[in-house]
Formats: C-alpha cells, sequence, structure tokens
C-alpha cells in the first residue's frame, strides 16, 4: 500500500529557492522525503503534516508500528530513487515493534528514535552509523544492544531507564564519546559490556567502563561470539507423575552473543518441559533435550508411579535423615521438588522435597 503528500515550502526571497518535501506510507511505514537531495528517513505517522487528502489525523494518531519492521536502504518511488539515511526522531517511539532491520545506509539515529519501544529486546547498529542523538534508547525494553564500528557519539540519555539491558556490544576500536547521564536508573550491575579485544584497555580507562559490571574482550575482535557448548545441572531424573523439577542450562561462552535455548521433549505423553522445567506426565521414559546454537544436550527421564525398590531401604536407627529415590538409591542431595523417601530412625514417609 502506498500513499503520497506533497508539500511544496516557499523559501523566502531572500534566499532565492524553493524545495519539496514528500511523504510516503510504503509497505506500511511512513518516509519523510526530500525530492531535491534525494533522501529519505522513516518517521512517526503523526509527523506527517498536513495531514494527506483522504485521511484525518485520527488515521495517523491510530498508526502504531508492530511487529517485525526492515527498513531498505533505498527505495525508488515516483521516478526517484531515494537513500535512507537518517531514523526520523521519535519515529518508533512508543511503538510495538518487536524487531527492527537497519541497513548499512542509515547515518544517523534521531533523537528518541527508539524510545519506549518496550518489546523490542535484541536491536543491531550497522556500522555506517557515526551518531546516535539523545534518548535514543531510553526507557526501551533492549536486552542485547550492539553499536556498529561506526559510532562516535552517543547522545545524552540514550540509555536512561533501559532496566532490561544486560549486554552491550560496542564494536569501534576508540569508545564513542558519552554525553551525560546515559546509564541513569539502569541495572549496571547487571550490565557486560563487550569490546574489541585490542580496545579493551581504552574502554577500561573510558566513561564507559564506569557503567558496566564488567568489560570483556570479544574473541573475535568484533561482531558475534559463537556459542562453543552447552550443559545440563543433571543427565537423569526418575520421578512420579505430577512431580516437577528445574533443568538449568549453561551455554559457553558466557559471552555468546545468542545464548538462547531451545527445549523439547521426546514423548510428551510422559513428561513436557518448557523453559527448563519439567513436569511427568504418567509412566514411562522420555528425554528432555535443550539446544543453543549447533550443540545439544540431553537429560533421561524415568516416569514410575510405582514404589520399586522401598523394601531395599534398610532399617537403622539414623539420627539424620536419609533420602531414597522411590527406585530405593539414596539420593545425596535431593532437587526441590523431587518426590523422596525420607528415613530418618525407624520412621519412614514419602515426602516432596
Amino acid at each position: 500500500m502506498r500513499k503520497i503528500f506533497l508539500s511544496v515550502l516557499l523559501a523566502s526571497a531572500a534566499f532565492g529557492f524553493a524545495s519539496a518535501e514528500k511523504y510516503a506510507e510504503i509497505d506500511g511505514l511512513w518516509y519523510w522525503m526530500d525530492a531535491g537531495t534525494q533522501i529519505a528517513k522513516p518517521c512517526k505517522a503523526t509527523q506527517v503534516w498536513p495531514v494527506p487528502e483522504g485521511m484525518t489525523y485520527d488515521d495517523l494518531s491510530n498508526t502504531v508500528y508492530a511487529g517485525d519492521v526492515v527498513i531498505p536502504a533505498s527505495f525508488e518511488y515516483d521516478g526517484t530513487t531515494y537513500q535512507v539515511t537518517e531514523i526520523f526522531s521519535s519515529c518508533f517511539a512508543d511503538a510495538k515493534v518487536t524487531s527492527v532491520t537497519l541497513p548499512e545506509s542509515i547515518l544517523v539515529l534521531g533523537q528518541s528514535s527508539f524510545a519506549r519501544t518496550t518489546e523490542l529486546t535484541e536491536l543491531v547498529i550497522p556500522n555506517s552509523v557515526t551518531t546516535i542523538n539523545a534518548q535514543a534508547f531510553m526507557s526501551s525494553g533492549l536486552k542485547t544492544l550492539t553499536l556498529g564500528s561506526g559510532v562516535e557519539s552517543v547522545g545524552m540519555m540514550s540509555f536512561m531507564s533501559c532496566k532490561s539491558l544486560t549486554d552491550m556490544y560496542v564494536l569501534s576500536t576508540t569508545p564513542p564519546t558519552l554525553e551525560g547521564y546515559n546509564f541513569n536508573m539502569t541495572t549496571t550491575s547487571q550490565m557486560t559490556l563487550h569490546v574489541p579485544a585490542d580496545a579493551l584497555e581504552a574502554y577500561k580507562g573510558s566513561d564507559w567502563a564506569k557503567n558496566f559490571a564488567q568489560v570483556v574482550a570479544m574473541e573475535n575482535g568484533g561482531g558475534d561470539v559463537e556459542v562453543t557448548g552447552i550443559t545440563l545441572d543433571r543427565t537423569s531424573y526418575i520421578g512420579i507423575p505430577g512431580e516437577t523439577f528445574t533443568l538449568n542450562a549453561t551455554v559457553e561462552p558466557e559471552d555468546a552473543t545468542d545464548k538462547t535455548v531451545e527445549w523439547s521433549t521426546s514423548d510428551e505423553s510422559v513428561a513436557t518441559v518448557a523453559d527448563g522445567l519439567v513436569t511427568l506426565v504418567a509412566d514411562g521414559n522420555a528425554t528432555i533435550t535443550a539446544k543453543c546454537g549447533e550443540f545439544t544436550v540431553t537429560c533421561s527421564v524415568i516416569v514410575d508411579s510405582t514404589n520399586v525398590g522401598i523394601e531395599a531401604i534398610e532399617a537403622g536407627d539414623d539420627v539424620k535423615a536419609r533420602y531414597f529415590n522411590l527406585q530405593g538409591i539414596e539420593v545425596i542431595n535431593p532437587a526441590e521438588g523431587q518426590m523422596v523417601i525420607e528415613r530418618k530412625g525407624d520412621k519412614v514417609r514419602k515426602m516432596v522435597f
């Protein structure tokens, strides 16, 4: 869907020239365009003025960008090719976008361009960007942010109130200039700054280091850090229907760019899994698999509703409690939520630990 509105702005006679601005909606995104310079900037719908014919201001104000957005490096419109070089101020402010792909043609991020994008958790700023203006990401939901190698300056309050931010990758070998109040009201104790290895000391001696719990070198000097392995805190579990237990996955290296773990079960009728929480459903065997990148690790699960092996627990005068699984095998450190047999002296009981 494409809509176009032409606004002719006559400059004062003192300057002796006229320029034309165009606003067009292309594939659901509004652009400000300058026919003279052939430059285009994606903008907020409410920044379009005057209101295009056939539309009302309510139509514009009700336009909220959402979902996955891909911005092209250039596009042809009305016989002219426009280069997309800047994100207009407040373009995505308060938007419901979940991902935004920026082209390498972008040079500038406007003020508040991604402010309060609470559903945007990850963003990569391309190497072409040199300037990030004030409040660019303020109060966003970003967890991971990558600043390309060309970034030279970051405007004030750009990361203020980014309370979910945990990892920032800055690819420039020279620490970009930081203006004031950039990291106010962020959780610095949870934040790690990843920088090129040959620039590690430069960042540690800069204002950047004051705002992060740790500053670490990227193994490949920049870009993505690949996953090298994944482990689980247990590789087997035996229980009865209705039990739940949690599997904790550790992804290596610690600063891997994408540590997303995918969980699956071989048989949902026996055991299910969601974000590491395993629920035992019915008698049988199942394999729980955790996958990150190209690496997988498994945990074998046996669900048995019978009390096999209980008779094998020897009687004794123990004062200290001992714990056994339902197969009669002693468990030194029962997992929270695990069904066990507790023996203390001559008293025996089945319990959830």
